[in-house]
């Protein structure tokens, strides 16, 4: 993450005085489909809310170093624990906090697996909590959390990572949560690939 981003979007705040009418989910899914316009305002919450704040101020106190390799060497992966949220809250909505747990859990994972040494903890939590922010912007009664050690890695996913990661040959792979898709009026599960 970058200072710029930070200021660009203090300078955007200044810009709108308090008046974000234009950013509202009512206004914005007037030019987009309801999944981007939830997508739009979630990400605007994550930087405003949770990165430029706690979260950037954490890491700078914690260490920067293991959560910005990991989100340099690990962007496919990242990018994928998103599609694959995106793509199954559009298709199933029903069932948005099931995914909001998989997406915490999937973009968790490579900073809880990351050879970081008293950084992995703060970086898993960092992940795991921007990522709450994000779900709880469309879902908000979802009882979603982060631990300060583990992540979400605690409680009915403690062990995800078993079945989501694995070492071959010395590289980390990981298991991408499974995709829901419209096959006409039924809902199809596919299994999850695999991606390093």
């Amino acid at each position: 993450m970058s200072q710029k981003i930070f200021s660009s979007l203090e300078t955007f705040n200044l810009c709108m005085h308090g008046n974000r009418g234009c950013l509202d989910i009512s206004n914005l899914i007037k030019k987009t489909d309801i999944n981007n316009a939830y997508a739009t305002e979630a990400t605007y919450r994550q930087y405003s809310s949770f990165n430029c704040g706690p979260g950037i101020n954490t890491l700078e106190h914690e260490g920067l170093t293991c959560p910005q390799r990991v989100l340099n060497t690990q962007a496919n992966i990242l990018q994928g624990c998103v599609q694959t949220y995106i793509t199954n809250v559009a298709n199933d909505g029903l069932n948005g906090c099931k995914y909001g747990q998989d997406l915490m859990n999937c973009w968790s994972a490579p900073f809880q697996t990351a050879s970081c040494r008293r950084e992995n903890g703060v970086a898993t939590w960092w992940a795991c909590e921007q990522n709450k922010v994000f779900v709880k912007t469309t879902f908000p009664s979802c009882p979603l959390a982060c631990d300060e050690k583990f992540g979400p890695f605690f409680g009915a996913s403690a062990n995800w990572l078993d079945t989501h990661h694995k070492v071959v040959d010395g590289e980390h792979w990981f298991k991408m949560p499974d995709t829901v898709e419209k096959h006409g009026n039924e809902l199809v599960t596919v299994d999850g690939v695999w991606l390093k």
